[in-house]
Protein backbone atom coordinates (compact mmCIF):
# COMPACT_ATOMS: atom_id res chain seq x y z
CA UNK A 1 0.00 0.00 0.00
CA UNK A 2 1.60 3.24 -0.84
CA UNK A 3 2.18 5.60 1.89
CA UNK A 4 1.38 9.38 2.45
CA UNK A 5 0.99 11.80 4.54
CA UNK A 6 -3.30 11.21 4.51
CA UNK A 7 -2.51 7.80 6.79
CA UNK A 8 -1.30 10.01 9.75
CA UNK A 9 -4.06 12.04 9.49
CA UNK A 10 -6.56 9.82 10.82
CA UNK A 11 -4.29 9.24 14.19
CA UNK A 12 -4.20 12.86 14.50
CA UNK A 13 -7.39 13.79 13.65
CA UNK A 14 -8.59 10.72 16.51
CA UNK A 15 -6.43 11.69 19.30
CA UNK A 16 -6.19 15.54 18.55
CA UNK A 17 -2.67 16.57 19.71
CA UNK A 18 -1.98 19.75 20.33
CA UNK A 19 2.23 18.90 21.34
CA UNK A 20 3.82 15.93 19.31
CA UNK A 21 7.16 14.95 20.01
CA UNK A 22 9.10 12.83 17.42
CA UNK A 23 12.02 10.24 18.36
CA UNK A 24 13.72 11.01 14.95
CA UNK A 25 17.29 8.86 14.93
CA UNK A 26 17.67 10.48 11.26
CA UNK A 27 16.64 6.70 9.74
CA UNK A 28 14.78 5.94 6.97
CA UNK A 29 11.27 5.61 9.09
CA UNK A 30 11.93 8.36 11.51
CA UNK A 31 12.55 11.08 8.36
CA UNK A 32 9.63 9.83 6.76
CA UNK A 33 7.18 10.08 9.58
CA UNK A 34 8.77 13.34 11.32
CA UNK A 35 8.52 14.88 7.27
CA UNK A 36 5.01 14.10 6.86
CA UNK A 37 3.74 14.74 9.95
CA UNK A 38 5.37 18.80 9.37
CA UNK A 39 3.64 18.38 5.89
CA UNK A 40 0.33 17.92 7.99
CA UNK A 41 0.49 21.12 10.13
CA UNK A 42 -0.97 22.96 7.60
CA UNK A 43 -4.28 20.95 8.34
CA UNK A 44 -3.44 21.20 12.22
CA UNK A 45 -2.24 24.69 13.24
CA UNK A 46 -2.59 24.75 16.93
CA UNK A 47 -0.03 21.53 16.21
CA UNK A 48 3.40 22.40 18.52
CA UNK A 49 5.85 19.80 17.07
CA UNK A 50 9.06 18.81 18.89
CA UNK A 51 11.66 16.44 17.80
CA UNK A 52 14.46 14.64 19.72
CA UNK A 53 17.25 12.50 18.49
CA UNK A 54 19.00 9.92 21.20
CA UNK A 55 22.68 9.81 21.16
CA UNK A 56 23.52 6.54 22.28
CA UNK A 57 27.25 7.19 21.76
CA UNK A 58 28.02 3.50 20.09
CA UNK A 59 28.94 5.07 16.64
CA UNK A 60 31.89 6.94 15.94
CA UNK A 61 29.27 8.48 13.54
CA UNK A 62 27.55 9.23 16.36
CA UNK A 63 28.01 13.52 16.43
CA UNK A 64 27.14 13.59 12.54
CA UNK A 65 24.05 11.62 13.00
CA UNK A 66 22.66 14.02 15.52
CA UNK A 67 24.28 17.18 13.21
CA UNK A 68 22.42 15.50 10.29
CA UNK A 69 19.20 15.97 12.30
CA UNK A 70 19.84 19.20 13.45
CA UNK A 71 20.01 20.72 10.24
CA UNK A 72 16.80 18.65 8.63
CA UNK A 73 14.68 19.81 11.68
CA UNK A 74 16.45 23.39 11.40
CA UNK A 75 14.93 23.25 7.33
CA UNK A 76 11.71 21.59 8.59
CA UNK A 77 10.99 24.69 11.39
CA UNK A 78 10.76 21.79 14.08
CA UNK A 79 12.66 22.39 17.18
CA UNK A 80 15.01 20.10 17.73
CA UNK A 81 16.49 18.59 21.09
CA UNK A 82 19.66 16.16 21.66
CA UNK A 83 19.45 13.55 24.70
CA UNK A 84 22.71 11.64 25.09
CA UNK A 85 22.95 8.06 27.08
CA UNK A 86 25.75 6.07 28.11
CA UNK A 87 25.39 2.32 27.04
CA UNK A 88 28.56 0.95 27.85
CA UNK A 89 28.13 2.13 31.35
CA UNK A 90 25.00 -0.69 31.74
CA UNK A 91 26.28 -3.52 30.22
CA UNK A 92 27.03 -5.18 33.17
CA UNK A 93 23.30 -5.79 33.44
CA UNK A 94 21.99 -5.57 29.85
CA UNK A 95 22.87 -6.80 26.57
CA UNK A 96 23.88 -4.20 24.48
CA UNK A 97 20.24 -3.99 22.90
CA UNK A 98 18.86 -4.15 26.13
CA UNK A 99 20.89 -1.21 27.40
CA UNK A 100 20.12 0.89 24.44
CA UNK A 101 16.48 0.45 24.46
CA UNK A 102 15.27 0.60 27.99
CA UNK A 103 18.29 3.97 27.99
CA UNK A 104 16.58 5.51 24.72
CA UNK A 105 12.92 5.03 26.31
CA UNK A 106 13.92 6.76 29.28
CA UNK A 107 15.64 9.17 28.13
CA UNK A 108 12.44 10.26 25.84
CA UNK A 109 10.37 10.04 29.13
CA UNK A 110 12.58 12.60 30.41
CA UNK A 111 11.90 15.20 27.75
CA UNK A 112 7.90 14.44 27.71
CA UNK A 113 5.23 17.42 28.53
CA UNK A 114 2.29 16.90 29.87
CA UNK A 115 -0.55 15.60 27.65
CA UNK A 116 1.97 15.59 25.14
CA UNK A 117 2.33 12.42 22.13
CA UNK A 118 5.42 10.67 21.64
CA UNK A 119 5.57 10.02 17.86
CA UNK A 120 7.50 6.53 17.20
CA UNK A 121 8.50 5.12 14.28
CA UNK A 122 8.00 1.54 14.31
CA UNK A 123 6.64 -0.02 10.63
CA UNK A 124 4.94 -3.31 10.22
CA UNK A 125 8.67 -5.22 9.38
CA UNK A 126 9.54 -3.80 13.13
CA UNK A 127 6.62 -5.43 14.30
CA UNK A 128 6.77 -8.44 12.60
CA UNK A 129 10.72 -8.61 13.67
CA UNK A 130 9.40 -8.13 17.24
CA UNK A 131 6.58 -10.90 17.16
CA UNK A 132 9.29 -13.52 16.10
CA UNK A 133 11.35 -12.11 19.20
CA UNK A 134 9.33 -12.92 21.12
CA UNK A 135 8.06 -16.56 20.10
CA UNK A 136 12.03 -17.33 19.81
CA UNK A 137 12.01 -16.28 23.62
CA UNK A 138 8.61 -18.57 24.38
CA UNK A 139 6.66 -15.53 25.07
CA UNK A 140 2.95 -16.20 25.91
CA UNK A 141 0.27 -13.89 24.38
CA UNK A 142 0.95 -10.63 25.95
CA UNK A 143 4.77 -10.69 24.27
CA UNK A 144 2.88 -12.25 20.74
CA UNK A 145 1.27 -8.94 21.11
CA UNK A 146 4.36 -7.17 20.25
CA UNK A 147 4.27 -3.62 19.75
CA UNK A 148 0.83 -1.87 20.74
CA UNK A 149 -0.46 1.15 18.22
CA UNK A 150 -1.41 3.10 21.16
CA UNK A 151 -0.82 3.00 25.01
CA UNK A 152 0.09 5.88 28.17
CA UNK A 153 3.69 6.77 28.33
CA UNK A 154 4.97 9.33 31.17
CA UNK A 155 3.29 12.21 31.03
CA UNK A 156 1.59 11.89 27.87
CA UNK A 157 0.94 9.01 25.48
CA UNK A 158 2.89 6.80 22.92
CA UNK A 159 1.80 6.39 19.38
CA UNK A 160 3.06 4.11 16.80
CA UNK A 161 1.52 5.29 13.39
CA UNK A 162 3.37 3.37 11.25
CA UNK A 163 2.86 0.20 12.21
CA UNK A 164 0.81 -1.11 9.50
CA UNK A 165 3.02 0.47 7.07
CA UNK A 166 6.04 -1.25 5.23
CA UNK A 167 9.27 -0.36 5.13
CA UNK A 168 9.15 -0.83 1.06
CA UNK A 169 6.36 1.86 0.90
CA UNK A 170 8.25 4.41 3.11
CA UNK A 171 11.56 4.20 1.07
CA UNK A 172 9.22 5.25 -1.90
CA UNK A 173 7.74 7.79 -0.24
CA UNK A 174 11.24 9.12 0.79
CA UNK A 175 12.75 8.49 -3.18
CA UNK A 176 9.44 10.82 -3.89
CA UNK A 177 10.61 13.27 -1.97
CA UNK A 178 13.98 13.34 -2.37
CA UNK A 179 14.86 13.04 1.47
CA UNK A 180 18.04 11.94 2.88
CA UNK A 181 18.94 9.36 5.93
CA UNK A 182 21.69 8.26 7.80
CA UNK A 183 22.22 3.97 8.10
CA UNK A 184 23.19 2.78 11.04
CA UNK A 185 26.49 0.25 10.53
CA UNK A 186 24.94 -1.70 13.13
CA UNK A 187 22.28 -2.51 11.28
CA UNK A 188 24.17 -5.04 9.81
CA UNK A 189 25.44 -7.06 12.66
CA UNK A 190 24.21 -10.33 12.30
CA UNK A 191 25.57 -10.51 16.19
CA UNK A 192 22.15 -8.98 16.78
CA UNK A 193 19.30 -11.42 16.86
CA UNK A 194 17.19 -8.56 15.48
CA UNK A 195 19.13 -7.86 12.59
CA UNK A 196 19.53 -12.07 11.65
CA UNK A 197 15.63 -11.86 11.82
CA UNK A 198 15.71 -8.92 9.75
CA UNK A 199 18.57 -10.38 6.94
CA UNK A 200 18.79 -13.79 7.25
CA UNK A 201 15.41 -15.21 8.22
CA UNK A 202 12.63 -13.25 6.95
CA UNK A 203 13.62 -13.08 3.15
CA UNK A 204 13.64 -16.59 2.70
CA UNK A 205 10.34 -16.74 4.31
CA UNK A 206 9.17 -14.08 2.06
CA UNK A 207 10.26 -16.04 -1.07
CA UNK A 208 7.48 -18.44 -0.23
CA UNK A 209 5.36 -16.46 1.62
CA UNK A 210 5.29 -12.72 0.21
CA UNK A 211 3.12 -11.38 2.98
CA UNK A 212 4.58 -12.88 5.77
CA UNK A 213 5.13 -9.76 7.56
CA UNK A 214 1.89 -8.45 7.07
CA UNK A 215 0.62 -12.13 8.24
CA UNK A 216 3.17 -11.91 11.43
CA UNK A 217 1.83 -8.22 11.75
CA UNK A 218 -2.23 -9.45 11.70
CA UNK A 219 -1.18 -12.47 14.12
CA UNK A 220 0.21 -9.66 16.79
CA UNK A 221 -3.12 -7.34 16.44
CA UNK A 222 -4.97 -10.75 16.80
CA UNK A 223 -3.02 -11.53 20.09
CA UNK A 224 -3.21 -7.86 21.30
CA UNK A 225 -7.15 -8.59 21.75
CA UNK A 226 -6.30 -11.68 22.83
CA UNK A 227 -4.54 -9.72 25.55
CA UNK A 228 -7.71 -7.38 25.81
CA UNK A 229 -9.96 -10.10 26.58
CA UNK A 230 -7.44 -11.79 29.38
CA UNK A 231 -6.69 -8.72 31.49
CA UNK A 232 -10.63 -7.98 31.35
CA UNK A 233 -10.99 -11.72 33.13
CA UNK A 234 -7.86 -10.77 35.53
CA UNK A 235 -9.65 -7.13 36.46
CA UNK A 236 -12.54 -9.43 37.80
CA UNK A 237 -10.67 -11.68 39.41
CA UNK A 238 -8.56 -9.29 41.28
CA UNK A 239 -11.93 -7.18 42.15
CA UNK A 240 -12.82 -10.67 43.76
CA UNK A 241 -9.62 -12.07 45.52
CA UNK A 242 -8.78 -8.93 47.26
CA UNK A 243 -7.00 -9.70 50.98
CA UNK A 244 -8.04 -8.11 53.69
CA UNK A 245 -6.03 -5.00 53.49
CA UNK A 246 -5.54 -3.19 50.29
CA UNK A 247 -3.34 -3.94 47.95
CA UNK A 248 -3.09 -8.12 48.88
CA UNK A 249 -4.57 -11.20 47.20
CA UNK A 250 -7.19 -13.87 49.28
CA UNK A 251 -5.37 -17.28 49.18
CA UNK A 252 -8.71 -18.67 49.91
CA UNK A 253 -10.26 -17.09 47.00
CA UNK A 254 -7.26 -17.59 44.71
CA UNK A 255 -7.20 -21.46 45.26
CA UNK A 256 -10.55 -21.54 43.71
CA UNK A 257 -9.59 -20.43 40.38
CA UNK A 258 -7.98 -22.72 38.00
CA UNK A 259 -4.31 -22.78 37.52
CA UNK A 260 -4.47 -20.31 34.29
CA UNK A 261 -6.76 -17.63 36.21
CA UNK A 262 -4.55 -18.21 39.20
CA UNK A 263 -1.44 -17.14 37.06
CA UNK A 264 -3.52 -14.55 35.10
CA UNK A 265 -4.95 -12.34 38.16
CA UNK A 266 -1.10 -12.95 40.04
CA UNK A 267 0.41 -11.67 36.77
CA UNK A 268 -2.22 -8.29 36.49
CA UNK A 269 -1.72 -7.58 40.55
CA UNK A 270 1.54 -7.24 39.70
CA UNK A 271 1.34 -5.18 37.01
CA UNK A 272 -1.48 -3.26 39.31
CA UNK A 273 1.17 -2.33 41.53
CA UNK A 274 4.09 -1.88 39.16
CA UNK A 275 6.00 -4.55 40.09
CA UNK A 276 7.93 -6.70 37.48
CA UNK A 277 6.19 -9.68 36.44
CA UNK A 278 8.36 -13.13 36.84
CA UNK A 279 8.79 -15.63 34.32
CA UNK A 280 6.93 -18.41 34.57
CA UNK A 281 8.99 -21.23 36.38
CA UNK A 282 9.06 -18.65 39.29
CA UNK A 283 5.43 -17.73 38.50
CA UNK A 284 4.71 -21.72 38.65
CA UNK A 285 6.50 -22.02 41.95
CA UNK A 286 4.77 -19.23 43.52
CA UNK A 287 1.54 -20.67 43.33
CA UNK A 288 2.73 -23.82 44.69
CA UNK A 289 4.44 -22.59 47.34
CA UNK A 290 2.18 -19.71 48.61
CA UNK A 291 -1.17 -21.08 47.48
CA UNK A 292 -0.88 -25.13 48.51
CA UNK A 293 1.56 -24.55 51.50
CA UNK A 294 -0.23 -24.74 55.46
CA UNK A 295 -1.80 -21.53 56.72
CA UNK A 296 1.08 -20.72 59.79
CA UNK A 297 3.82 -20.95 56.99
CA UNK A 298 5.33 -17.48 55.96
CA UNK A 299 6.79 -18.61 52.71
CA UNK A 300 9.00 -15.46 50.92
CA UNK A 301 10.09 -15.18 47.28
CA UNK A 302 12.26 -12.63 45.44
CA UNK A 303 13.25 -11.46 42.16
CA UNK A 304 14.19 -7.99 40.38
CA UNK A 305 13.79 -6.49 43.74
CA UNK A 306 10.19 -7.55 44.28
CA UNK A 307 9.54 -9.35 47.23
CA UNK A 308 6.19 -11.67 47.90
CA UNK A 309 5.35 -12.75 50.87
CA UNK A 310 2.22 -14.87 52.25
CA UNK A 311 0.86 -14.52 56.32
CA UNK A 312 -2.49 -15.93 57.21
CA UNK A 313 -4.87 -15.90 54.07
CA UNK A 314 -3.04 -12.90 52.93
CA UNK A 315 -0.49 -12.29 49.93
CA UNK A 316 1.41 -9.39 50.25
CA UNK A 317 3.74 -7.72 47.44
CA UNK A 318 6.55 -5.50 47.50
CA UNK A 319 9.85 -4.12 46.89
CA UNK A 320 12.50 -5.70 48.73
CA UNK A 321 12.74 -4.69 52.37
CA UNK A 322 15.89 -2.69 53.01
CA UNK A 323 17.72 -3.10 56.07
CA UNK A 324 16.90 -1.97 59.35
CA UNK A 325 19.00 -1.29 62.47
CA UNK A 326 15.76 -2.00 65.33
CA UNK A 327 18.23 -0.67 67.93
CA UNK A 328 17.82 3.08 66.68
CA UNK A 329 16.07 5.59 68.52
CA UNK A 330 14.49 8.97 67.84
CA UNK A 331 13.74 11.68 69.62
CA UNK A 332 9.94 13.44 68.78
CA UNK A 333 8.88 16.43 70.11
CA UNK A 334 5.41 15.52 67.79
CA UNK A 335 4.81 18.83 66.71
CA UNK A 336 6.49 18.33 63.01
CA UNK A 337 6.23 14.67 61.25
CA UNK A 338 8.47 12.31 62.11
CA UNK A 339 10.29 11.08 58.78
CA UNK A 340 11.92 7.44 59.37
CA UNK A 341 13.65 6.80 56.32
CA UNK A 342 13.11 3.57 54.21
CA UNK A 343 9.97 2.70 56.79
CA UNK A 344 7.38 6.28 56.68
CA UNK A 345 5.86 8.85 58.98
CA UNK A 346 4.36 9.37 62.12
CA UNK A 347 2.32 12.54 62.33
CA UNK A 348 0.58 13.63 65.24
CA UNK A 349 -2.49 16.35 65.50
CA UNK A 350 -4.37 17.25 68.49
CA UNK A 351 -7.81 15.10 68.65
CA UNK A 352 -10.81 15.16 71.34
CA UNK A 353 -9.26 11.37 71.82
CA UNK A 354 -5.78 9.77 71.45
CA UNK A 355 -2.66 9.90 73.79
CA UNK A 356 -2.45 13.08 76.62
CA UNK A 357 0.81 14.34 76.93
CA UNK A 358 2.23 15.10 80.67
CA UNK A 359 4.26 18.20 80.55
CA UNK A 360 8.19 17.51 80.44
CA UNK A 361 7.75 14.29 79.73
CA UNK A 362 10.84 12.65 76.94
CA UNK A 363 9.28 11.16 73.63
CA UNK A 364 11.35 8.75 71.77
CA UNK A 365 9.99 6.56 68.88
CA UNK A 366 11.81 2.98 68.77
CA UNK A 367 11.55 -0.37 67.82
CA UNK A 368 10.89 -3.69 69.67
CA UNK A 369 13.93 -4.98 70.86
CA UNK A 370 11.60 -8.24 72.54
CA UNK A 371 10.46 -9.10 75.66
CA UNK A 372 8.12 -5.43 75.83
CA UNK A 373 4.90 -5.49 77.52
CA UNK A 374 2.29 -3.19 77.06
CA UNK A 375 -1.33 -2.73 78.47
CA UNK A 376 -3.75 -1.12 75.68
CA UNK A 377 -7.19 0.55 76.47
CA UNK A 378 -10.02 -1.46 76.95
CA UNK A 379 -7.62 -4.57 78.22
CA UNK A 380 -7.15 -5.58 81.83
CA UNK A 381 -3.70 -5.93 82.58
CA UNK A 382 -0.48 -5.77 80.61
CA UNK A 383 0.33 -8.18 77.86
CA UNK A 384 3.30 -9.35 76.01
CA UNK A 385 3.80 -6.97 72.96
CA UNK A 386 4.45 -10.05 70.74
CA UNK A 387 1.41 -11.70 71.90
CA UNK A 388 -0.26 -8.40 70.85
CA UNK A 389 1.22 -8.16 67.79
CA UNK A 390 -0.23 -11.53 66.84
CA UNK A 391 -3.68 -10.51 68.10
CA UNK A 392 -3.44 -7.53 65.50
CA UNK A 393 -2.91 -9.62 62.80
CA UNK A 394 0.73 -7.73 62.32
CA UNK A 395 2.48 -9.94 59.66
CA UNK A 396 5.61 -11.16 61.09
CA UNK A 397 7.99 -8.63 58.61
CA UNK A 398 6.47 -5.62 59.81
CA UNK A 399 6.46 -6.03 63.70
CA UNK A 400 10.44 -5.18 64.21
CA UNK A 401 10.00 -2.10 61.93
CA UNK A 402 6.76 -0.76 63.62
CA UNK A 403 7.71 2.52 65.65
CA UNK A 404 7.06 2.51 69.06
CA UNK A 405 6.74 5.75 71.25
CA UNK A 406 8.04 6.01 74.33
CA UNK A 407 7.03 8.30 77.17
CA UNK A 408 10.00 8.34 79.53
CA UNK A 409 10.39 4.53 79.25
CA UNK A 410 7.02 3.82 79.06
CA UNK A 411 5.53 2.56 76.39
CA UNK A 412 3.16 4.92 75.48
CA UNK A 413 1.55 4.53 71.66
CA UNK A 414 1.68 1.42 68.99
CA UNK A 415 0.69 3.90 65.94
CA UNK A 416 -2.37 2.61 64.25
CA UNK A 417 -3.04 -0.01 67.11
CA UNK A 418 -3.26 1.32 70.49
CA UNK A 419 -2.74 3.42 73.35
CA UNK A 420 -1.38 2.85 76.52
CA UNK A 421 -3.96 2.58 79.33
CA UNK A 422 -2.03 4.90 81.51
CA UNK A 423 -1.36 7.65 78.77
CA UNK A 424 -5.37 7.74 76.96
CA UNK A 425 -6.81 10.69 77.14
CA UNK A 426 -9.89 10.85 79.81
CA UNK A 427 -12.16 13.17 80.69
CA UNK A 428 -9.71 14.74 83.26
CA UNK A 429 -6.97 16.25 81.14
CA UNK A 430 -3.98 17.45 81.96
CA UNK A 431 -1.90 17.84 78.96
CA UNK A 432 -2.40 17.85 75.25
CA UNK A 433 -4.22 15.59 72.92
CA UNK A 434 -2.70 13.76 70.37
CA UNK A 435 -3.96 11.25 67.65
CA UNK A 436 -0.65 10.02 66.50
CA UNK A 437 -0.89 8.24 62.76
CA UNK A 438 1.72 6.45 61.26
CA UNK A 439 1.86 6.15 57.17
CA UNK A 440 4.51 3.34 55.86
CA UNK A 441 6.19 3.28 52.35
CA UNK A 442 7.92 6.46 52.67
Amino acid sequence: MPFNPEILKQHLDFCRPTQVLVAYSGGLDSHVLLHSIASLRRLHPQLEMRAIHINHGLSPKAQDWAEHCRQVCQALNITFLVKSVDVRQHLANWSLEEAARNLRYEALASEMRVGEYLLLAHTEDDQAETLLLQLLRGSGVRGLAAMPLAKPFATGSLIRPLLHISRKALQHYAIQHQLTWVEDESNLLLTLDRNYLRHQVLPPLATRWPQVKKVLSRVAKHCAEAVELVEELAAVDLSQAGGELPHTLSVAALVKLSPARQKNVLRFWLKSLQLPVPNASRLAQLQQDFLYSKEHRTPKMTWSGVEIRRFNDSLYAMPALPAHDAKIVFSWDMTQPLVIPGLGILTAKPGEEGVEILAGAEVTVRFRQGGERFHPLGRSGSHPLKKLFQEWRIPPWQRDRLPLIYFDEDLAVVPNHAVAKKYAASGHRRGLVMLVEFNPGV
